[in-house]
């Protein structure tokens, strides 16, 4: 019976993550590219790396070194830039990267409740369908902006830092 309930949370957990992917994949429109600051400023950091410039804010008049963002999902997305060089074209896989990272923030946080005990199978399957359809999780999910890709390593740190402490006790 234990073996067909984690089969059966595994397969609703499957579900789950695939309607928040196919939904998020939906929302993604280029045309929305811009309807914030952030996202400006991650494309033209992102263009600045893979074009060789470094880590600048290149979308002023004077070239200056890039001091308001952090670097790493910068750098993810000048990674897109470099095998999609084409602008807007390569808006559509940078907004994918934050449909991934959303999927993966999922996940992870599945995995954190129930790994760690805050919840059983089916409680944790029930956060995470409700932090998908949540309006702001929606919202980041397909826009150009980091807080998925940081809420989901955000996960992986404290997943790892509870597993050693629970190993030091």
């Amino acid at each position: 019976d234990r073996v067909n309930n984690t089969k059966l949370t595994n397969s609703v957990l499957a579900l789950v993550l695939l309607v928040a992917f196919l939904l998020y994949l939906a929302m993604i429109t280029p045309e929305r590219f811009g309807a914030y600051y952030d996202d400006g400023m991650f494309v033209a950091a992102a263009k600045s790396l893979a074009s060789g410039q470094g880590y600048r804010t290149i979308s002023l008049p004077e070239d200056k070194p890039q001091t308001v963002i952090p670097p790493l999902y910068p750098f993810l997305l000048s990674l897109i830039w470099r095998i999609i060089p084409q602008f807007p074209s390569n808006l559509t896989w940078m907004m994918l990267l934050s449909v991934l990272s959303t999927v993966s923030f999922l996940f992870m946080g599945y995995l954190y409740l129930f790994k760690n005990g805050y919840a059983t199978r089916w409680q944790a399957i029930v956060v995470l369908a409700l932090a998908g359809i949540n309006w702001r999780t929606m919202l980041l999910a397909g826009n150009i902006m980091s807080d998925m890709s940081y809420s989901a390593l955000s996960l992986v740190a404290l997943h790892f830092a509870e597993r050693i402490t629970s190993q030091r006790h």
